[in-house]
């Protein structure tokens, strides 16, 4: 199965005449997907009453003029919120307008978009079902597929990733942007064999190489900001196996934490905040993080020290207590 996400375009112009394709085609579940794990969030569709009130007074302008008739802030919205993909493009199969249909006509295979939404209409409405028979074994993704490793997916899905985030950043008619390769996109970052605490570290100094480089603009702080985030988007995806599982997971979960942070400054910028102070909030951040990765690199080093230290003894034996040393003393004394 090919990655839907790797389709995604590289001009940000384009990302709206693309996902309106993709709304009345049989691939938008696996989009919905791969998005939901770009995100980190689960997989799980929205339900009517969510959708609803996320097109707001949209709507009857969505379904009868198609989805370059919003404003761009919604198709951000939609883009950053896949859950709302299945349930929109179910709507739009049951409402939506000649724009819509035309779109219909276009695609060489919407068997499996139109089964869902025939068996959606089936449960809901019996004069549907009466003059329908026909059944289908189609139901929305509930889960991700078992024989995909998503992980190994990431040195592709890590290009596409960042085409899409800056497409919902960075303002259109600016040249499309190189893929990073310093911080956390070095290439041979997650590679190199280390121990555990020096693997930390490592992450923690390359996460300091945002104060390598010093926007002067807001288009370059949004461009370095989404750099940083689409980075922590690659260390929760990738395998870490030099890290035991719990350092794999605290760093994961640290990672979402840290990504949760930039789109907050992301969106403070979108918002017209002074650049000055969300460059101040994202070195704030950065230092932060920083200190965080090198602290749990110390105390994994602390555990590993007293774990190193500590002898094999039989049970109810602890080196250092003086009702070991008894039992060890044959005589019963320390002396």
């Amino acid at each position: 199965m090919n990655a839907r996400i790797l389709e995604i375009p590289s001009e940000p112009a384009d990302i709206a005449d693309w996902l309106a394709r993709e709304l009345v085609g049989p691939g938008l579940p696996q989009l919905a997907r791969e998005l939901q794990t770009i995100h980190g969030g689960t997989t799980t569709t929205a339900t009517d009453e969510e959708l609803y009130q996320w097109l707001g007074g949209d709507k009857a302008i969505l379904l009868e003029q198609g989805l370059t008739a919003v404003s761009t802030d919604k198709q951000k919205q939609l883009l950053g919120r896949p859950e709302l993909l299945v349930p929109l493009q179910e709507l739009i199969l049951i409402e939506g307008g000649q724009i819509w249909e035309r779109l219909l006509a276009a695609e060489p295979d919407v068997a499996s978009a139109s089964q869902r939404v025939k068996k959606k209409l089936q449960l809901h409405n019996p004069l549907f079902a009466a003059g329908n028979s026909g059944s289908t074994d189609i139901q929305r993704p509930s889960s991700l597929p078992p024989h995909i490793n998503w992980r190994y997916l990431w040195t592709a899905v890590a290009v596409a990733a960042s085409i899409l985030v800056l497409s919902l950043w960075i303002p259109q008619g600016n040249p499309p942007l190189p893929q990073p390769t310093w911080g956390w996109h070095g290439p041979d970052l997650l590679s190199q064999k280390l121990p555990p605490a020096e693997y930390l570290q490592t992450l923690a100094k390359a996460g300091d190489a945002w104060f390598n480089k010093r926007p002067d603009s807001t288009v370059t702080l949004k461009q370095r900001i989404v750099e940083m985030r689409s980075g922590c988007d690659r260390l929760i995806v990738a395998e870490h196996p030099q890290l035991p599982p719990v350092e794999r997971d605290w760093l994961r979960e640290k990672c979402k934490l840290w990504r949760d942070k930039f789109d907050a400054q992301l969106a403070a910028l979108d918002k017209g905040t002074a650049r000055e102070k969300v460059q101040a909030e994202m070195d704030d951040i950065v230092k932060k993080l920083v200190t965080a990765l090198n602290s749990r690199a110390e105390e994994y080093k602390m555990r590993a020290g007293i774990s190193a230290r500590q002898p094999e003894s039989p049970a109810g034996y602890f080196p250092g207590n003086a009702v070991a040393r008894i039992k060890r003393s044959p005589t019963g004394m320390t002396g």
